[in-house]
């Protein structure tokens, strides 16, 4: 994988500098990088990059419209991988619209690259031949589902100004260009050193400190952004009246609390919430099935069964521990871990990082494509994205899909040249089928 990480920066639109966190501590202007010196050997600076974002339809739809072996559907569902009788040769798509047009894109070789959800909800649907669905003979089809555990526990109280951990702060340095170095912003937060995760048998965790006013009401924020998405993705159907109600209710606190995030405030924070982001463990019991509910298409839906191990319970409880007296012997800051009356129970949020549905693994009993990305037993079908990670580790996975998106497409060329018509097929409400 390694070679094909620079080529992906570039399409993510990152620069190539290392992750090393003293680089970005020496080229960033100021106090804006200022490390945390941290004298137990369990815990280090680890440092992530951000894109602009990047909006791939956007940025590269002139080089699509100019492509002469290219042509893109917008709006064209995928709704079935078609096949021979025998079931090891796919032939193509099946293509629909909402409204009621209906089409078939044939093709010599296929890329399943809708997500880690719809890879495997497709491959379910395509039945017709085999009622297990396609690539699915030993059952391993939306098995392994992963997701990064998201949990906000406890409050970091510093001994010193709130500014020296402005680098740490999600809130502060997401997609904030004055962390950036060559165009590119950057974040630190905590990371387990691989001797302890090897130790003590740990899974990796990273930990942020997100910067609060005093009086600040967390719960409200979450409140907010659960109506806020709810709109933005058409979910109307999971707004609830409470949401409503406790957002109406402390409507002046949350303003406040908003121009707080939006004026980047971080220097006059109070306390910092403790968040934390855990690697997810493999389980095959933590997978994506259908529904008896139907699409807009007709087609069943995905039926989601997420699970949240022990293993990743126990990690986050230690990184907190080790935290805590870290902080508190160095004298960095006060760490109280007790859970409010309000939230008794260990709330866990997603990153909407969906991985593992359709795993690589060498032996078709374990996993759904081999370590080219190619479907066990269906030469000309593949799959690209986050579905195929056998492991995730804890950070970002986007650079990783784009690489192993890149390292697919020059397996494929040195399979059949690049004069083989291929179907390709996107995410969400404006799946493509390109030919």
């Amino acid at each position: 994988m390694q070679r094909f990480y620079a080529r992906a920066s570039n399409l993510v639109q990152v620069n190539n500098h290392g992750f090393e966190p003293q680089f970005w501590h020496k080229h960033l202007v100021g106090d804006r990088s200022i490390l945390l010196e941290l004298n137990d050997a369990s815990l280090e600076t680890m440092v992530s990059k951000f894109s602009p974002p990047t909006r791939f339809g956007r940025d590269y739809e002139v080089f699509l419209r100019a492509a002469q072996t290219t042509k893109v559907l917008l709006n064209a569902n995928a709704t079935e991988i078609a096949t021979l009788e025998d079931p090891s040769i796919v032939t193509g798509v099946h293509v629909a619209t909402y409204g009621q047009k209906m089409m078939f894109v044939r093709a010599e070789r296929v890329i399943l690259a809708a997500g880690g959800i719809e890879n495997a909800r497709l491959l379910l649907l395509s039945n017709r031949r085999d009622q297990r669905g396609l690539g699915n003979q030993h059952d391993v089809v939306g098995r392994y589902f992963m997701e990064h555990p998201r949990i906000r526990r406890g409050q970091m109280i510093p001994a010193v100004n709130a500014a020296a951990f402005r680098f740490y702060d999600a809130r502060y340095t997401y997609h904030n260009p004055k962390l950036a170095v060559d165009g590119t912003s950057a974040s630190a937060h905590l990371g387990l050193t691989e001797q302890v995760q090897r130790d003590e048998q740990l899974v990796q965790c990273r930990t942020y400190f997100r910067a609060c006013r005093a009086g600040e009401d967390s719960t409200l924020t979450e409140r907010f952004h659960e109506i806020y998405n709810a709109i933005r993705w058409r979910h109307y159907r999971d707004f609830k009246l409470r949401t409503f109600a406790t957002v109406a209710l402390g409507s002046p606190n949350l303003m406040a609390s908003l121009l707080y995030r939006k004026l980047r405030l971080a220097a006059k924070s109070d306390y910092f919430q403790i968040e934390s982001v855990i690697e997810p463990v493999p389980n095959r019991e933590s997978r994506v099935t259908l529904s008896e509910q139907r699409d807009r298409l007709g087609l069943n839906r995905a039926a989601l069964d997420w699970r949240v191990g022990d293993l990743e319970k126990h990690t986050h409880s230690r990184m907190l521990g080790l935290i805590k007296d870290e902080f508190e012997a160095s004298g960095v800051g006060h760490v109280d871990l007790e859970q409010s009356a309000e939230e008794p129970e260990l709330s866990i949020i997603g990153c909407n990082h969906h991985m593992g549905t359709t795993r690589m693994h060498t032996d078709p009993h374990m996993g759904v494509v081999d370590q080219n990305c190619t479907v066990h037993g269906i030469h000309n079908l593949h799959v690209a994205g986050s579905s195929v990670f056998p492991t995730c580790g804890n950070d970002m996975p986007t650079l990783t899909i784009v690489a192993l998106a890149l390292r697919l497409a020059d397996h494929i060329k040195a399979l059949q040249g690049v004069h083989e018509s291929i179907a390709a097929f996107g995410t969400g409400e404006e799946r493509a089928a390109a030919v």
